[in-house]
């Protein structure tokens, strides 16, 4: 599934808890659905997943974001 407004980096440590990421534009529901497939990756091995955000050219998400989020909580 490609993304259009995540894009994954190489983290900033060798440690494999983090999940790296620039989030450019509108996020999309779509997007959501794999960043959080990527966290649980992390938590499934029963570690604790650690989040990297840039955000410079973030510019809000699509409403059904909150709702993907939600399911997640």
């Amino acid at each position: 599934m490609a993304s259009n407004s995540i894009r994954y980096l190489e983290p900033p440590t060798s440690n494999d808890r983090v999940v790296a990421a620039e989030l450019r534009g509108q996020m999309s529901v779509e997007d959501m659905k794999l960043l959080i497939e990527k966290l649980q990756a992390v938590v499934d091995r029963g570690e604790a997943a650690l989040l990297y955000i840039d955000m410079q050219h973030y510019e809000g998400f699509e409403f059904g974001v909150v709702a993907e989020k939600m399911k997640h909580m």
